[in-house]
């Protein structure tokens, strides 16, 4: 009785050695992969800041899933079809300053992958730094210098000039 039981369990475990096995083998990993990123300025931002980092940057991912899957995958990164764009707002802490340093976290669901593939980001490769500065006016006076003789025949038009 006790054979037939031991039996038993061991043709359990090695059945479920081969399908873990045979799990393994279905999902293929591509590690490592470089996309690039777009930073875009939110609507309604581009006209009151300028963006100064580099606008594209590059984030490192894992791809996991079907091994032909995964050959769609590799291709569009081949053919630079795979790739991030993402509009950026100012955080609300950061609103009133002239200068704001940041950094953008490219997550996951930000790359379009066919079904059945898994991105893992790389954390400490999944960020893009953002550098903006605030564009505005002001209303200067202009001046020209002269010598002191020709100061009283020159005219300015206009007296004021917006920067």
């Amino acid at each position: 009785m006790a054979d037939r039981l031991l039996t038993g369990a061991l043709a359990f475990a090695l059945a479920l050695f081969v399908w873990l096995y045979a799990r393994s083998r279905e999902r293929e990993t591509l590690d490592n992969i470089s996309i690039p990123v777009t930073v875009r300025l939110a609507p309604g931002l581009s006209d009151a800041y300028r963006l100064e980092s580099p606008a594209a940057g590059q984030v490192r991912v894992s791809f996991t899933g079907p091994t032909n899957r995964l050959r769609e995958v590799q291709e569009a990164v081949s053919r630079n079809e795979m790739s991030v764009a993402i509009d950026y707002s100012i955080p609300e802490d950061q609103v009133d300053r002239n200068r704001v340093e940041d950094s953008v976290r490219i997550e996951a669901t930000d790359l379009r992958v066919p079904p059945g593939v898994v991105v893992t980001p790389i954390d400490g490769r999944n960020r893009v730094p953002v550098a903006l500065s605030r564009l505005g006016e002001k209303v200067l006076k202009v001046r020209v210098e002269t010598s002191k003789d020709l100061e009283a025949r020159l005219r300015v038009v206009p007296e004021t000039a917006r920067v």
